[in-house]
């Protein structure tokens, strides 16, 4: 049984306690369907195995702060965390959106924001760059409690991605590095579903959301969610935002066959520990060829049987995917059976080119083969989901992966792992 079969069926709906499905998912290694308005459901972790959380390697963030400290309980059962953001590295040589707001957006591979430091400690860290949006998820714990983080930034307008329109907002203005920022709640009994956004430079836009979103372990009835984060929190983690540096989208690995006329429309990825001892890095590469779309997964191994990793051959035997679910609990991602989805849940669809239909709601290929699972080295393996017809490019495509730096250490990737 896949590590992710035996989270998922940990987990259960409590219908009386809503919480941010989007954010809270993505610890079960699962993420939700895209939305633009908040939906708020209720799950509970069960503590069986799931609360061992334990560090996986740890990220230097050359923005600052050093290495998060791993630290827990004491028992070997309990939650483990980080006591600070574990980040990916500052790509070398670009600036952040301080210097050049003209650029959020425009490369997939790099994030023009840092976030260094979180309010409470952290257990996972996803990032993502598409149609023009960088964002970057963190998952953090209070006691029993989890709580999700979001900062997203893009050019233009508030989109209002955070806002349930069925629920009346309180509205106010703070001070955000200088900016005023209008702050946002929505209070439920749980607690307050609450983001900020401001705008840094013309034309464009950050914000930033704190929800405490489900619990961490077996949920006794005294727990509530409602007093854990505040509007005080919420500021805290807004202004450790950084927009002098940068955070890099990119592999453990170099593509030297790139999809035939491919355009990179969207780079994910992310970090989270999972068990004693063992961390799950996973991420993804979409592009399109004009007329499909080719999305280039890698993941680390687990070592269950069940993905024995066998090398890609010119003519790989597809294998047979699900097909894409609206189950938010799914341990599946599409191109990847009883794979990990990514921790981000990407909020906006990437731009698709005409003809090119067969794409989630998150933006990610719906695809109904794949390539065997290539081993790239020590506990890392990558495949290629490909659409109808794409059989031979994708047997190209994975073939051609060069391993570059070391699988549990994206300081040593390359820059791009596009050429």
């Amino acid at each position: 049984m896949m590590i992710e079969d035996k989270l998922s069926g940990l987990m259960h709906e409590r219908a009386d306690r809503p919480v941010d499905a989007d954010a809270l998912l993505a610890g079960a290694l699962a993420a939700g369907r895209a939305r633009k308005r908040r939906r708020h459901a209720a799950y509970a972790v069960v503590s069986a195995g799931v609360a061992g959380v334990v560090a996986a390697s740890l990220l230097v963030n050359t923005g600052g702060g050093g290495p998060a400290v791993v630290t827990g309980d004491g028992s070997g059962n309990g939650p483990t965390s980080w006591d600070t953001v574990p980040v990916l590295p500052a790509v070398y040589g670009e600036l952040g959106a301080a210097a050049r707001p003209d650029l959020v957006g425009e490369d997939p591979t790099v994030l023009r924001f840092a976030v260094p430091w979180a309010p409470l400690p952290v257990q996972a860290v996803g990032w993502t760059s598409h149609d023009g949006v960088e964002q970057i998820d963190v998952q953090m714990m209070s006691g029993d409690v989890q709580v999700s983080g979001r900062v997203s930034m893009w050019r233009g307008a508030d989109r209002g991605q955070s806002d349930n329109a069925s629920v009346p907002n309180k509205s106010s203005t703070v001070e955000i590095d200088g900016h005023p920022a209008n702050l946002e709640q929505e209070q439920f009994d749980w607690g307050p579903n609450q983001w900020l956004s401001w705008h840094p430079a013309e034309d464009v836009t950050v914000e930033v959301s704190l929800v405490a979103s489900g619990f961490v372990g077996s949920v006794d009835g005294t727990s509530t969610q409602a007093t854990v984060v505040g509007v005080d929190e919420l500021k805290a983690f807004a202004s450790a935002v950084r927009l002098d540096t940068t955070t890099a989208c990119s592999a453990p690995f170099r593509l030297s066959v790139v999809p035939s006329g491919g355009q990179l429309l969207n780079c994910s990825g992310s970090v989270m520990a999972v068990g004693p001892g063992h961390g799950i890095r996973n991420g993804s590469l979409l592009f399109s060829n004009g007329t499909r779309l080719v999305e280039v997964d890698y993941r680390t191994l687990t070592g269950d049987p069940a993905e024995t990793a066998e090398p890609a051959t010119d003519s790989p035997d597809p294998i047979p995917t699900a097909p894409a679910t609206t189950d938010p609990t799914s341990s599946g991602s599409p191109g990847s059976p009883n794979s990990p989805s990514p921790l981000v849940d990407p909020t906006v669809q990437p731009p698709v080119p005409t003809g090119v239909t067969a794409t989630e709601e998150s933006g990610r290929l719906t695809s109904t083969d794949q390539t065997p699972v290539r081993k790239l080295g020590p506990g890392m393996g990558a495949w290629v989901a490909y659409q109808p017809g794409g059989e031979t490019e994708a047997s190209a495509v994975v073939a051609g992966l060069v391993p570059a730096g070391d699988p549990d250490d994206p300081t040593t990737w390359p820059r791009s792992p596009i050429g």
